[in-house]
């Protein structure tokens, strides 16, 4: 729906005592070793800001490596993408 080829992550929630970006980098490590392919634009995610209570929606995200691209085309969520070698 966005135009671009890559993995998106749709959910995350963290319910335990370890890092969050730490459970990212883990479930990055997980997918590519059995994916065969992720697409040109990588992994993706949305991170609906008015909904997180952090004042840095993404933060986890952004720790793991992953970068700002642009927002939804509401206008409501920030759009976060993370390149593969």
């Amino acid at each position: 729906m966005n135009g671009l080829d890559g993995w998106t992550c749709t959910i995350f929630r963290n319910q335990s005592e370890h890092l969050s970006s730490n459970l990212i980098l883990a479930a990055e490590r997980a997918l590519l070793s059995a994916a065969s392919s992720v697409g040109p634009d990588g992994l993706l995610t949305y991170v609906w800001d008015a909904k997180i209570t952090s004042r840095n929606p993404g933060y986890c995200f952004k720790q793991a490596g992953w970068s700002r691209r642009g927002r939804s085309a509401d206008g409501r969520k920030t759009l976060l993408t993370k390149a593969v070698a």
